[in-house]
Formats: structure tokens, C-alpha cells, sequence
């Protein structure tokens, strides 16, 4: 059957320590005697891997753990602990959902943050870029007025010259 199967992994993960394995084989152990309703199996077995899950602190063993030990001592009618253990994996299950909400706003907010400051950073280099073409144009603009100026000076000295000359090859 499937205990055997199961039973065999777990003699493999506690020949090599992998805790992480051995926990979820023992609630899948667990699981199978509930399903099989040997509650007390169940408990027994979900006792141990409470015990098991103490040092390794998987949150989510935890709380099919403590479902599983709640349905069971629902069945043999020990409704007090089963009440208990619900609340442990509800308390657990709301404790790790809002850790998970926290730290996903934070990474959104992070996120947003960051895009905020590369769109800001973009701006500004627009911004930048913009204000050096408009200063090179100013640039051009100037240098345009300044040949053009300088052409009718010399324009106008050569024309003085040439009517200068002319005026005294005239009075000759």
C-alpha cells in the first residue's frame, strides 16, 4: 500500500537527516491514517511530527499538521483540542498570510519606488539633453550673427576702400 511506499522514503530521508522530507512524509503518514479514520494513528503520528516541526519551523507543516490533528480529534470526539488545534492553524495560517501581504506590498512599493526614481532620472536626462540643444543652438544662432556681422564690416571697410580710391583717383 502507499504506508509502505511512504514508510520506506522516511527510513531514506532519516538515513540522510533531510528534515524538510521526513516532516512532509510524516504528514503524508498522518494524513493516511486519517483517511483510513485510525484517528488515534493519526494523532500519534501528528504529535510526532509536532515534535519534529518544533526545531524546523515549516510554517505550512504546521498548519496541515494541526488541520489534520483537529479532524482527529473531532472523530474520536475530543472536541475542546480539536477547537484548539483549528485555531492554532487558523492563528498561523492568518500570521503567515499577512507576513506574506507585508512583504509582498514592500516589494511593490520597492518596485514602485525604483520606477519612480528611473522615470524621475529619464525626465531629467530629457530635460538635460534638451537644455544643451537649446544652448548649442544659442550657440549657432550666435556664431551665425557674429559671421554675418563680421562679413558686412568687411564688406562695408572694402566698400569705403574702393570708394575711398575712387573718390581720389577722382581728384587726381
Amino acid at each position: 500500500s502507499s504506508l509502505y511506499y511512504v514508510n520506506k522514503a522516511l527510513v531514506f530521508f532519516q538515513e540522510k537527516n533531510d528534515t524538510v522530507n521526513i516532516a512532509h512524509s510524516m504528514l503524508s503518514v498522518s494524513q493516511f491514517y486519517l483517511d483510513k479514520k485510525d484517528f488515534r494513528g493519526a494523532i500519534k503520528n501528528s504529535l510526532n511530527l509536532e515534535r519534529i516541526n518544533q526545531k524546523l519551523q515549516n510554517r505550512e507543516v504546521y498548519i496541515e499538521n494541526q488541520l489534520i490533528l483537529s479532524k482527529a480529534y473531532e472523530a474520536i470526539g475530543n472536541h475542546q483540542k480539536a477547537f484548539q488545534s483549528l485555531q492554532r492553524s487558523y492563528d498561523q495560517k492568518d500570521s503567515f498570510l499577512t507576513e506574506s501581504l507585508n512583504e509582498t506590498i514592500s516589494k511593490l512599493t520597492l518596485r514602485y519606488e525604483s520606477e519612480q526614481r528611473e522615470r524621475e532620472i529619464s525626465e531629467l536626462r530629457i530635460k538635460n539633453q534638451e537644455a544643451i540643444i537649446a544652448s548649442q543652438k544659442s550657440d549657432n544662432q550666435r556664431n551665425i550673427l557674429l559671421m554675418v556681422a563680421s562679413i558686412l564690416i568687411v564688406s562695408a571697410l572694402l566698400l569705403y576702400l574702393l570708394l575711398r580710391t575712387k573718390s581720389k583717383a577722382n581728384t587726381v
